[in-house]
This record gives C-alpha cells, sequence and structure tokens, in this order.
C-alpha cells in the first residue's frame, strides 16, 4: 500500500510562492506548502548571469494572462530574469486599456492565446499597430495562434525562465515580426 510519504514529491518556489506538490493515491495532487526549493546550478547561472545585468533588465513588460496563478509565476519569472512588469492583466478589456493607457511605457508583452474563452488577436493587433513586439503563451501550442501571427515566437506552457527570456530577446533584438497576410 502506499502512503504519503513514498508518493512522489514536485516541489515549485518562485520568490512569492513556495509548493510541494505530493501525488495521491487517485492521481490528483494535494497542496502543501513546504521549505522554498532552490533552483538548479544551470537556471541559477542564467537568472544571475554571473555577476553580469540580467538578460531583460530595464525592460518594461506587460503580461496578459487570466490564470492567476500562471500570471504570478510569469510576473516572477520576468522579475528575477531583471524586468520590471508594468502590468497583469487578465481580461481583454484590460489588456487593451492597457496597450492604450497614456504613460504607461510598454517594451514587451507576453500574451496568453486564450483569456477566458476569448482570443487575445485584438490585444496582439493592438500592439502591432503600436510596434510594441510581444510573444504569446500558451497551453495549446502553436495551433492555438491565428494564421496571421505566425512570425511571432510562441512558447509552450510549461516553459522556463530561459525559455522566456530568449523569446522576448527574439523580438526586441530585430524588427518586430509582421502580422501576415490572411
Amino acid at each position: 500500500m502506499l502512503t504519503l510519504s513514498t508518493l512522489p514529491t514536485v516541489e515549485l518556489a518562485t520568490r512569492r510562492l513556495s509548493f510541494r506538490l505530493r501525488a495521491d493515491v487517485e492521481g490528483g495532487f494535494v497542496c502543501m506548502k513546504g521549505p522554498k526549493a532552490k533552483p538548479s546550478a544551470e537556471t541559477a547561472g542564467f537568472l544571475s548571469s554571473g555577476g553580469e545585468t540580467a538578460p531583460l533588465s530595464g525592460l518594461r513588460l506587460l503580461v496578459v494572462e487570466d490564470e492567476a496563478i500562471i500570471a504570478f509565476l510569469i510576473e516572477d519569472m520576468l522579475e528575477g530574469l531583471g524586468a520590471t512588469v508594468v502590468g497583469v492583466v487578465g481580461d481583454i478589456s484590460e489588456a487593451l486599456a492597457s496597450t492604450g493607457a497614456e504613460g504607461l511605457q510598454i517594451d514587451a508583452a507576453v500574451l496568453d492565446v486564450n483569456l477566458g474563452g476569448k482570443k487575445v488577436d485584438p490585444v496582439a493587433d493592438a500592439l502591432a499597430a503600436t510596434g510594441v513586439p510581444f510573444i504569446f503563451a500558451t497551453g495549446y501550442g502553436r495551433d492555438g495562434v491565428a494564421p496571421r501571427f505566425a512570425n511571432f515566437p510562441v512558447l509552450a506552457k510549461p516553459f522556463l525562465a530561459e525559455a522566456l527570456a530568449v523569446a522576448l530577446l527574439s523580438v526586441l533584438g530585430g524588427p518586430p515580426p509582421r502580422i501576415a497576410p490572411d
């Protein structure tokens, strides 16, 4: 018979959250607060850049994500990479208001493809129209992204901070991707 102490444990930690997850005998998960996990040597080295400037240092980013825990994790990853998160919004109307907000300077954005059952396309269109680069983060993979956004990076959830940094740097390092004609 399996006991709680013999079941697999997964630890997840950010600067704000720390969880220890153990599978129960039904295959679900029990969430229990636990000691904060330490990042791997590879991740710690990438995030600290060996004392150099963090890879996204000085950038102001918008996060458009409707799942609170995922939004917190993305925000935490971005801050760990040196970025300043200027907003975290969870629906289309809030996101559109943020893209047009006077005085809100955004260097780039991370967009979930599906916000409460609605496609994020109007937000992507608004960002593209103003020249703000963005990437998609989705559990649907590239198939969840409208064909006109085929030139934009897509991160498949779940993803690591390193992948997030690489995707953002790819749209910030040169001319922004263009929306493909329908």
